[in-house]
């Protein structure tokens, strides 16, 4: 499984499991980035808002979470995320009778327009909800929330194991 990221955008990542009132980092690799310095809270839930680099390569990388974890060790959360390149700009139209700037129409091939499928006709495109600009932002958030609390958890029961063992 791999998230996405667009260059020149931005990322979001959330998580817990870090010792509260430290310092958590957030790297991209291939190339190793520091993407954000974020500063733990008492309560320990913590959110990163990073600028994804303008000049990442598309393709796979690594984002990774570090910081102390609560019993003071190092720990780090990984997550794949693939960063495609940047949107290209759309072409606007200006009308000139007013101010207002409307995007030129989009037209996609279906058919003849005979309702069967023996040629070209054109329909006009759908409208853009702005929705698909900040979905891969928010699996991002939702994949490296996961892995935070599956680290967590899996922290909690090793504890509560060593509990079992050196009872009496």
């Amino acid at each position: 499984m791999a998230l996405q990221l667009v260059a020149g955008g931005q990322g979001v990542a959330s998580g817990q499991g870090f010792r509260p009132l430290t310092r958590a980092e957030i790297w991209i690799a291939s190339t190793p980035t520091l993407l954000d310095v974020v500063e733990v809270p008492a309560s320990g839930n913590w959110v990163s808002v990073f600028d994804v680099p303008a000049d990442l390569e598309p393709g796979n990388h690594t984002v990774q979470a570090e910081g102390l974890g609560v019993d003071g060790r190092l720990r780090a959360a990984n997550l794949g995320v693939v960063v495609e390149a940047p949107p290209t700009p759309t072409t606007t139209t200006t009308v000139p009778s007013s101010s207002t700037t409307v995007p030129a129409p989009q037209t996609t091939v279906v058919g003849d327009g005979s309702g069967s499928s023996g040629g070209p006709s054109t329909l006009p495109a759908l409208a853009a909800t702005g929705f698909a600009d900040r979905a891969p932002l928010a699996v991002v958030v939702m994949g490296l929330a996961l892995a935070l609390y599956v680290y967590g958890l899996s922290t909690w029961i090793r504890d509560q194991r060593k509990k079992l063992v050196m009872a009496p």
